[in-house]
């Protein structure tokens, strides 16, 4: 039983993707996977919660110059604060993502309010990763309403000038 996908596969993927209009990424969990991500050419390298205390890794896929989308679920707040200053070392291209480590999650364990905090915290782009069982509409919320974390990156980005914009690579 084969359970991982070959580096051929892998480039077979990213070449239907390209021909779908899609853009294609991946989740680097060690060092090779985070060099063939890079081979592929991916816009940006996601790294999964699993690794946000392998410090050493989130630093050498930091130094490949690639946007890099980091996933905190089951991490303390100190554990994010090392693995932002490691990040930070080698680029500041960074997206963190509110996750909650629990498959399939309910929409009231999911804590979407985390992502002010990172936001604050660490002035960098924020988002979200999951799988919860509910979309956000069926628990009374609305699109209409405008807070502080439905603002478009664009206009994140305004406000800062001489940051990234991953708006600019991923927007079709």
């Amino acid at each position: 039983l084969k359970l991982e996908l070959s580096e051929h596969d892998w480039y077979r993927l990213r070449d239907l993707a390209a021909g779908l209009g899609l853009e294609f990424m991946g989740s680097a969990w060690d060092r090779a996977s985070a060099d063939l991500l890079e081979s592929l050419d991916t816009p940006a390298i996601k790294t999964p919660s699993a690794v946000l205390t392998d410090l050493d890794l989130l630093e050498y896929i930091a130094g490949k110059g690639r946007p890099m989308i980091v996933s905190t679920g089951m991490s303390t707040l100190e554990e994010v604060d090392q693995a932002v200053d490691r990040i930070l070392r080698r680029t500041d291209r960074l997206i963190l993502l509110q996750c909650t480590s629990a498959y399939p999650s309910e929409f009231i364990d999911i804590n979407l309010r985390a992502m002010q905090t990172l936001r604050s915290r660490y002035g960098v782009l924020v988002g979200y990763s999951g799988r919860n069982t509910q979309a956000a509409g069926q628990h009374g919320h609305s699109r209409k309403h405008r807070g502080p974390l439905s603002t478009p990156a664009s206009s994140y980005n305004r406000r800062r000038p001489g940051r990234w914009r991953p708006v600019d690579r991923f927007a079709g």
